[in-house]
């Protein structure tokens, strides 16, 4: 059951580290490619991406404790509701 719960928790936060590390590289990469002005065209729609990003980060982290009592609830043959 453990092993269970922390390949699930596994599977959804190493899409984040995943994406954290091509945002942060990626703007470097562009800045050392381009002018100012190209960056900041670049950079901007980044910002909301990782706003996004936050949000669904938050929501994950809330929901995961609530989630995993409802597996191990159903798991005991209780009712998950």
């Amino acid at each position: 059951m453990g092993e269970t719960l922390f390949c699930s928790g596994l599977i959804i936060t190493l899409p984040t580290i995943a994406t954290q590390l091509y945002i942060s590289f990626d703007q470097q990469l562009v800045g050392r490619l381009s002018n100012v002005i190209q960056l900041n065209y670049y950079a901007y729609p980044q910002s909301l991406a990782r706003a996004v990003i936050a949000v669904a980060g938050s929501v994950s982290s809330v929901l995961m404790p609530k989630m995993a009592k409802m597996l191990s609830d159903r798991d005991d043959g209780h009712q998950a509701w």
